[in-house]
């Protein structure tokens, strides 16, 4: 008799998806909403795309060719006209735009205390203890949002506000999806850390979708 080997699940990490893996996860691009034709087939480029997988026991997938009990399924993607806000990530979104300068992307703190954030991080990291990180995050975008000026660059810094339509404005004028993410770009990886974030868990400007991801048929 063959032994069952049991494993144990340590964690489980949830991260952002990058525009770059959405497209590379994706065997095709939907261009339009119809679903099928006067015939009763799958649309090419529609949502119920061949490529993404079957649900017709006579048809077979175009991409990997198993019928509809062998086929998983694959990933399409919507590629959007313009950028939106993913309204999960707008309060984090919020947070990085008042602890960050609109010029030179940095955090606007001090490089000294920054810099013993940064050891605190470490400190964690060795004691494997997540939560108190993010205690450290959070003390730093306390400091940072209400700081006036630019320690990095001088630069001062206009009230950030929130309105309920979603949409932010710096005093009376919108700053557009398109604008905040030319912002979150310029945060470097080792700030993102500060901030509660790594570059491989995802970057902020991620928050800001170009792409959507398109679950398999």
């Amino acid at each position: 008799m063959i032994g069952v080997v049991k494993e144990k699940i340590g964690s489980i990490e949830f991260r952002v998806l990058s525009p770059q893996i959405i497209k590379e996860m994706s065997v095709v691009k939907i261009i339009t909403s119809e679903l099928y034709d006067a015939d009763g087939y799958p649309v090419e480029g529609g949502l119920m795309n061949l490529r993404m997988g079957v649900i017709e026991p006579g048809l077979r997938c175009r991409t990997c060719g198993g019928r509809v009990k062998d086929c998983p399924g694959h990933f399409g993607y919507i590629e959007l006209a313009r950028p939106v806000i993913h309204i999960k990530y707008l309060s984090f979104i919020y947070d990085a735009l008042r602890s960050t300068c609109a010029k030179c992307g940095k955090i606007t703190i001090e490089e000294e205390r920054l810099a013993k954030a940064r050891m605190k991080i470490r400190m964690v990291e060795r004691q494997r203890g997540e939560l108190k990180k993010w205690d450290v995050a959070k003390e730093v975008i306390r400091r940072a949002k209400n700081s006036k000026e630019c320690p990095h660059c001088a630069d001062k810094k206009i009230k950030i506000k929130l309105k309920k339509s979603y949409s932010f404005y710096e005093e009376k004028v919108r700053i557009t999806p398109i604008d905040i993410q030319e912002r979150l770009k310029r945060i470097t990886d080792e700030d993102c850390e500060l901030l509660g974030l790594d570059s491989i868990g995802g970057r902020p400007e991620w928050m800001i979708l170009s792409y959507l991801p398109v679950p398999p048929v």
